[in-house]
């Protein structure tokens, strides 16, 4: 359609789930470590801002060799507490990645938008070595 939209689905009613709100910014494995640099200590309800991920190896070696997924260096998805609000973000700065050989990293840059107050689980997907490592991170945007 030559024109950007953003999609959006009503979940509808969801029984509460007893989830753990564990704030983190910071994923490990035995072989990486990511972590997501947020703008500012405390995110403010409906308050744009930039983060940034880091990745590194389980040495703390800055990963240069970010392959691209599905067309970018990082897919990120954040899950609002209240069950019904899904954020799909990717990182900034690139259209979509058509040449296989390209690489990125250590640093990525994500676009926040203006998140509504409360908790927000935030999953993060990166390809490195033909392999993909998913992380997640836990946060509270204040309102």
């Amino acid at each position: 359609t030559l024109r950007e939209e953003m999609l959006s689905l009503d979940l509808g009613l969801v029984p509460p789930a007893s989830a753990v709100r564990t704030v983190s910014n910071l994923f490990t494995n035995a072989a990486w470590r990511l972590e997501l640099a947020l703008p500012r200590s405390q995110l403010q309800a409906g308050v744009p801002g930039w983060a940034t991920l880091d990745v590194t190896d389980a040495s703390g070696q800055p990963c240069a060799r970010l392959e691209p997924l599905m067309g970018n260096f990082a897919h990120f998805a954040a899950f609002h507490e209240d069950l019904r609000t899904l954020y799909h973000l990717h990182a900034a700065g690139l259209k979509d990645i058509v040449d296989p050989a390209l690489r990125g990293g250590p640093e990525v840059q994500v676009y926040l938008p203006g998140f509504k107050a409360g908790y927000v689980r935030m999953f993060v997907q990166v390809q490195i070595d033909a392999q993909v490592v998913t992380g997640s991170f836990g946060f509270l945007v204040q309102p």
